[in-house]
């Protein structure tokens, strides 16, 4: 039997890379309830794909066999060591800012030179998990004393999910994994601890006044925490 040409078995090895890894991660990606659910659909996607490649490509082809099993092998072990790794989570342990709440600063109508330069919270909420995950903790925003303002999270607690998490701000309580409107502060530095993130200036918080964890790759809220002035 005539051997199959390199270019070939490049173009092979690299289609089932995109068809069966890459055709897995968008079948879990489309399930809005992530979980074992778009686990099982990555899953089955993966079986149902490597059994035609075998039925209708590599059972004509055999010496395409070994590259291809091969390298499938290695996205298999990769993505179960990625999913472990990431179901795992992670802690961290900043040195958040504290604050007094608003209403305990002195009003407008006392002299400035009586208030002594301080950090105010001016926005504060507690986390609940979203999406049938664990969330807990507190979020608050700090005016800091020499300038700007940073969103503290405080005995904070997430699932890990299955990793990529992000922190927005988005508009109003959500309610859907259709985010709509919202504003990406950062990549989640650890799923347990305190930690804290800079806040732009040009946030307006009276409009994003909601605190999400986001699942990049399953497309959904872990937790969330909407924003209450103090």
């Amino acid at each position: 039997m005539e051997k199959t040409p390199l270019h070939w078995k490049v173009a092979a090895v690299l289609g089932a890379l995109v068809v069966i890894p890459g055709g897995a991660f968008l079948a879990i990606a489309s399930v809005p309830t992530g979980g074992k659910v778009a686990i099982a659909a990555g899953v089955a996607w993966w079986l149902v794909m490597s059994a035609l490649l075998g039925k209708f490509v590599l059972k004509h082809n055999p010496d395409l066999r070994t590259p291809v099993r091969a390298v499938l092998a290695v996205a298999a072990v990769a993505s179960i060591v990625t999913a472990f790794v990431a179901s795992r989570g992670n802690t961290v342990d900043e040195d958040i800012v504290t604050a007094v709440p608003m209403a305990e600063t002195p009003s407008a109508a006392e002299p400035a030179k009586k208030a002594p330069a301080r950090n105010v919270q001016s926005f504060s909420g507690t986390f609940k998990g979203e999406s049938g995950h664990r969330g807990e903790g507190k979020a608050a925003v700090v005016e800091l004393a020499k300038g700007g303002r940073v969103l503290t999270f405080s005995e904070f607690d997430v699932d890990p999910g299955a990793g990529g998490l992000r922190v927005y701000l988005h508009q109003g309580e959500s309610t859907s994994d259709d985010l709509g409107e919202f504003v990406e502060l950062a990549k989640l530095k650890g799923t347990k601890g305190d930690q804290q993130y800079e806040l732009p200036g040009k946030v307006d918080l009276e409009r994003y006044n909601s605190v999400v964890i986001w699942c990049v790759p399953f497309s959904t809220r872990i937790a969330q925490a909407p924003l209450m002035s103090t």
